[in-house]
């Protein structure tokens, strides 16, 4: 048989317990009901099942910590780039030190791993990733080289940074209206990520928007019902009819 006795905390406190083997050929044995991250001293005896002879000496080993995955993974944001989740770990865990995040994606093959130091706020923020993707990310807790499994995942779609126009040039000025050569960007264009302009105009007595579709990388768009001899500026933002992106430069023209 052999007796188990577990060090826990500081003070030594002996809890022996005896559990019992049939002789294996290979002479490995595997002792079982164990608590995780806790000093064990064991020693065993030679027998027949009923009398015992003289003991082993004593060995010293430890248990591993068993990490236990995040109970909550929540969504805090999701930009062009970035992501930044909530994660809560089990109320009594006491052992980790470190996440370790597993991220994949709809447009890469191969998975990546990255591994954040735990967090008094219990936010994290996972950059470097690309616009317009879905994530599907699971974490597990560990010491920064030891990790656990990994717990239930969750997936994140990053959002479309939609750059201002390159260019937006006036091709023919009248009384009344104006044509605008604009210039999108061209990945918004062949992606299909940007379908709408919003454009701004402003002159010296009002402020109006107004939505144009984008029918290429080079878009003309006429503006029309304009007042005579007044001066106007205008602005272009790209997007999808919901979210658009920041104004860019703006234009400057006079009416004739």
């Amino acid at each position: 048989y052999i007796l188990v006795m577990c060090n826990k905390c500081k003070c030594v406190i002996h809890i022996p317990y005896f559990t019992f083997f049939s002789l294996s050929a290979k002479n490995n044995y595997t002792l079982v009901r164990l608590v995780h991250h806790q000093n064990y001293q064991i020693f065993a005896q030679l027998g027949n099942g009923v009398d015992f002879g003289n003991s082993s000496n004593i060995i010293t080993a430890k248990t591993d910590v068993s990490y236990r995955p995040p109970e909550d993974i929540k969504l805090q944001s999701a930009n062009e780039n970035d992501i930044t989740l909530a994660i809560q770990l089990p109320l009594d865990d006491d052992y980790t030190t470190h996440l370790k995040f597993h991220i994949t994606s709809n447009r890469d093959t191969e998975s990546s791993v990255k591994i954040l130091p735990l967090s008094t706020r219990g936010v994290y923020t996972l950059d470097d990733l690309k616009q317009l993707t879905e994530y599907t990310i699971k974490v597990a807790t560990g010491n920064g080289k030891e990790f656990g499994r990994y717990g239930d995942e969750i997936k994140v779609t990053t959002k479309v940074r939609y750059n201002a126009p390159t260019l937006i040039a006036p091709i023919n000025i009248s009384y009344n209206q104006v044509k605008l050569k604009v210039v999108i960007p061209k990945y918004l264009v062949e992606n299909k990520l940007a379908s709408i302009l919003k454009v701004t105009i402003r002159n010296e007595i009002s402020v109006g928007v107004l939505p144009y579709p984008i029918n290429g990388i080079e878009t003309d768009i006429v503006l029309r019902d304009l007042k005579q001899g007044l001066r106007y500026q205008i602005h272009i933002a790209t997007g999808d009819g919901r979210i658009f992106g920041e104004n860019g430069k703006s234009v400057i023209f006079r009416t004739k």
